[in-house]
């Protein structure tokens, strides 16, 4: 696709920085990408206004709504083959239920909606477990 796109017009970037011309694609690209990764954080991730006194904590909350748009995005690409919306899923899961005894917990829904996105995901889980 490089081999294409180089002899497929101009490509411009403007910036304060100099470029070389044979670089220009090249940065293109790490642009486009670097604005795909802000859509997902300020999209998918939901990323809100936070008032917090320490650059830990803000750090903290990028680190934690990056890795869940990450999982989200993996959850659209691997649904997008039999489900349009990864929150029908979510729904689902949110709704698996379980018994807890004194020493066991048994799941109560094992074969219910869930289980078709447990198989989609090859996750295997106990029907019930000691502790």
């Amino acid at each position: 696709m490089h081999k294409f796109f180089e002899t497929s017009g101009l490509f411009v970037i403007i910036s304060s920085l100099l470029y070389q011309p044979d670089d220009i694609l090249t940065i293109y690209y790490t642009r486009q990408l670097v604005e795909q990764y802000f859509d997902v954080s300020k999209g998918i991730s939901r990323l809100t206004l936070l008032r917090v006194h320490k650059e830990q904590k803000v750090l903290g909350h990028l680190l934690l709504s990056q890795i869940v748009a990450a999982i989200n995005l993996y959850v659209q690409k691997k649904m997008h083959s039999s489900f349009e919306d990864s929150k029908e899923m979510f729904i689902e899961l949110r709704n698996q239920k379980c018994i807890v005894y004194a020493s066991r917990i048994v799941t109560n829904e094992g074969h219910s909606g869930a289980a078709q996105y447990y198989n989609k995901f090859k996750i295997e889980y106990p029907t019930s477990f000691g502790f």
